[in-house]
């Protein structure tokens, strides 16, 4: 709207601008109809990924035990690959290096077992036996130490200490390696599962990586060979690494302990 001054300074009639009349809209309303064949479709999608998370789930739950155990052996014979690289690059064949390296950690863990397995069960029984006197020993000198009045015997029964319970426990791990191997066939079945998987994978890791490579496309089928031998050595030299220090730190832990005169140095 505007407005200007005449000549004579009187102002002119305004004109105003008439606002837009606007018809009333009927609100519109809108039907959604399912199409039974689209909610058919649509639920039997839903029903078939439910029964397929839940069948994994459960062959997972069965399975679990077995999977543990086949990551197990990989790291096994993860931890044979240097060995088995350095045998290879003098000239010996894969499966020859593989039967070499692994029997060789077997003898080993063999002659540890032989040499000090039952010194390890010894010690063990006799500080079971010990663990009652140990915890008088311990009550008198915390009643003495700060002045309370704990009763050892209640203590060693609420603890289920009773001279029945240590003789158990102690008839138990009396019969040394064999006898507690020997009592848990499971155990074994592990150990000998773990043991042909390890060699399987050290034996046949790379022909397993080329077939798994074989069904990409070509270009990733290099990058992924490549990515899996360096992992396969880093991997290896990383757990390989740690077996040794882990070595070294208990043999030194044990000379020490036994020469200070340490109680049940070994275990």
């Amino acid at each position: 709207m505007t407005t200007a001054a005449d000549d004579d300074g009187h102002e002119p009639n305004r004109s105003v601008t008439p606002a837009p009349v606007t018809a009333e809209v009927a609100p519109t309303r809108t039907i959604t109809s399912f199409d039974p064949a689209s909610v058919r479709r649509t639920a039997l999608i839903v029903f078939t990924v439910a029964g397929a998370f839940l069948l994994a789930m459960w062959l997972f739950e069965v399975t679990r035990h077995f999977l543990f155990l086949v990551v197990l052996a990989w790291l096994f014979a993860i931890a044979l690959e240097p060995g088995i690289r350095a045998l290879i690059a003098r000239g010996r064949s894969r499966g020859t290096a593989t039967a070499i390296m692994g029997g060789g950690a077997i003898l080993v863990c063999l002659l540890l077992a032989a040499v000090f397995g039952q010194l390890f069960f010894t010690q063990i029984t006799e500080f079971v036996k010990s663990v009652p006197s140990i915890a008088t020993a311990v009550t008198e000198w915390i009643n003495a130490r700060f002045g309370t009045k704990l009763d050892s015997s209640t203590i060693t029964s609420s603890l289920n200490l009773s001279p029945g319970q240590i003789t158990s426990w102690a008839a138990s791990l009396s019969g040394g390696v064999l006898g507690v191997v020997g009592s848990l066939s499971a155990v074994v079945f592990d150990l000998v599962t773990v043991l042909v998987f390890g060699f399987y994978f050290a034996a046949d890791g790379p022909s397993f990586f080329a077939a798994v490579a074989g069904w990409m496309p070509q270009r990733a089928q290099k990058v992924f060979v490549t990515v899996s031998e360096i992992t396969i050595a880093k991997t290896g030299g990383y757990v390989i690494s740690k077996i040794i220090l882990a070595a070294l730190s208990a043999a030194f832990h044990a000379v020490f302990f036994a020469a200070i005169g340490v109680p049940y140095w070994l275990p």
